[in-house]
């Protein structure tokens, strides 16, 4: 007899909090779901290769295009980076206020992908900023060569005029 009177509380309380159960029942689910958050020692290496990758591409084609100007004859190219390249992400920004003070609040938006990877929403890309740049070419001495060579880098670089070497080769 007691087992039946257990069976019926059981079903009364199960219809009665139907609702409730497969709330937490679901719940339960997602917080064994693994989490994909974690960030790897190896994305951040493999970034700052990507960083000195793009440093030694930027001298390379500086390389390339300064040794058609006429009369530059071989070149090499050496660019120092104040800082490289910056990603911006997406923020929420709450304010919450009382009367005795203000807190403000700041999170990163983020984006889950189809494989489930969460990932910040990327607001911009900063460009790297440069230090000062030094080129050694063949045609150094000819003011007309060491003006194109030194209008071409402030181009691409943004340094100022100031802050570019043009030497002569040995």
């Amino acid at each position: 007899m007691e087992v039946t009177g257990l069976q019926k509380k059981l079903v009364s309380f199960t219809r009665k909090y139907k609702y409730l159960i497969l709330i937490l029942v679901f719940g339960l689910i997602l917080m064994i779901l693994p989490d994909k958050i974690s960030v790897d020692e190896e994305n951040t290496s493999s970034t700052a290769a990507i960083e000195c990758k793009n440093e030694e591409s930027v001298s390379n084609q500086l390389e390339k295009i300064l040794s058609e100007i006429k009369g530059a004859g071989k070149v090499s190219v050496m660019v120092t980076v104040a800082s490289g390249e910056e990603t911006v992400y997406q923020t929420d920004d709450r304010l919450s206020g009382s009367e005795t003070s203000d807190t403000a609040d700041k999170t990163t938006v983020i984006v889950t992908d189809e494989d489930r990877n969460q990932l910040g929403l990327i607001k911009a890309v900063r460009s790297p900023i440069y230090q000062g740049a030094i080129i050694v070419c063949d045609g150094a001495n000819d003011p007309i060569v060491r003006l194109a060579v030194v209008e071409a880098v402030s181009k691409v670089t943004g340094l100022g005029t100031d802050r570019i070497s043009v030497l002569s080769r040995k």
